[in-house]
């Protein structure tokens, strides 16, 4: 947002963080250049709750939920979760006993025993070697058989997984990892694979594994792990989405791998935090007035809810605030705060939104540097 006037003296801001400095006066007929401090941008926001609310980027929230993911660059309220599908297994029965088909080979585990036969045969069990595999480094059978590129199929036990590589192979020349205790798995349907990367959901979060590293992809929550922790996992191949649903309706996450996000989702509840604004010095400011740009999904009024914090007192009243429609493509809307204060940290969160209208960009005013000050 630019702004522009033209006083005797004017004042140079230069933008930081979200905030600004005074940085010199100079001579009439400049140019003043002044962004209002951004609290919430670059939307959907990814959540992350295990870093301080004040360190968060702009594209972050430390408690959000039930908002679409669809919707680039806005904030738009969505309490219905996505869903997804379940990997296709091919399965193959022969003698009344059920086998699995991957690698043109079958393949069937029983107790900590992995079997698999010769390549191309689908109808007749052809040994090569000595068709079986060992895993009884424990006594916990085998909970599943996933395939993973590039040619590789894990073997997910309760206490861990094993990885077998190479299977593609028409000798059975196969290598295997050790025990990679971090993917533990305890039900069938909490492992799952998209684009050669193995996804597991244990008591730990979301784990991954490609290329011989894992990863645990739930660390930006492992704080507060109750919401991400042991859930069924389906797939969005299409937008490529991890989705762990949970037996409550609409209730769960999804990991997004293009953007390293995870949105959750809370039944049919929303909301949205913003990280905690402070200056970069950490000075004391007086926040006087919230700026939001809204995008109309339709020509009719709307209305949002929000609470702010000061520094780190309670959540304040919840606040109605009228989005009248206006023409355009874009509506900035501003409120007053109720009670502004002098504080070091601030931080708002919106508990309702209606659905026609979404939110680009939130921003807040400074009581010593308010936009009113300026004109075009």
């Amino acid at each position: 947002m630019i702004m522009v006037r033209k006083p005797t003296y004017c004042m140079i801001a230069i933008v930081l963080m979200g905030s600004f400095s005074i940085a010199q006066t100079i001579p009439s007929r400049a140019v003043v250049r002044y962004d209002l401090s951004m609290m919430g941008g670059k939307f959907p926001p990814g959540i992350n709750s295990a870093d301080p609310a004040s360190d968060l980027q702009i594209n972050e929230s430390p408690d959000a939920y039930g908002y679409s993911i669809d919707m680039d660059g806005l904030l738009a309220k969505n309490t219905t979760m996505p869903t997804g599908l379940v990997r296709i297994a091919r399965n193959v029965t022969i003698a009344s006993t059920n086998y699995n088909w991957y690698y043109r080979r079958l393949w069937r585990f029983s107790g900590t025993t992995l079997e698999y036969y010769a390549q191309d045969y689908d109808d007749v069990l052809v040994k090569q070697k000595l068709s079986k595999l060992f895993f009884n480094e424990s006594s916990d059978p085998i909970i599943e058989i996933v395939p993973f590129a590039p040619d590789n199929v894990c073997i997910a036990k309760t206490n861990g997984s094993f990885v077998i590589g190479n299977v593609s192979d028409n000798r059975a020349l196969f290598n295997r990892t050790d025990l990679i205790q971090e993917l533990r798995c305890t039900q069938t349907n909490f492992i799952t694979e998209l684009d050669g990367q193995l996804f597991v959901s244990n008591t730990k979060g979301l784990m991954s594994f490609s290329q011989g590293s894992s990863v645990e992809l739930t660390r930006k929550v492992r704080n507060n792990l109750s919401s991400f922790v042991s859930l069924p996992l389906t797939l969005d191949y299409e937008k490529k989405r991890v989705i762990a649903t949970s037996a409550t309706a609409n209730t769960g996450f999804i990991y997004e791998p293009s953007s390293s996000k995870l949105f959750r989702w809370n039944g049919t509840a929303f909301r949205y935090t913003t990280p905690q604004f402070h200056l970069p010095d950490w000075a004391p400011f007086l926040p006087d007035r919230l700026v939001f740009t809204i995008a109309n999904g339709n020509k009719k009024n709307g209305s949002l809810k929000y609470q702010v914090k000061y520094e780190d007192d309670d959540w304040g009243r919840v606040q109605t605030m009228l989005l009248k429609y206006q023409p355009g493509d874009y509506t900035v809307i501003s409120d007053d705060l109720a009670a502004p204060m002098s504080v070091h940290k601030f931080q708002l969160r919106l508990t309702d939104i209606t659905t026609n209208k979404f939110i680009k960009e939130i921003r807040v005013d400074l009581k010593d540097f308010s936009i009113d000050d300026y004109s075009q």
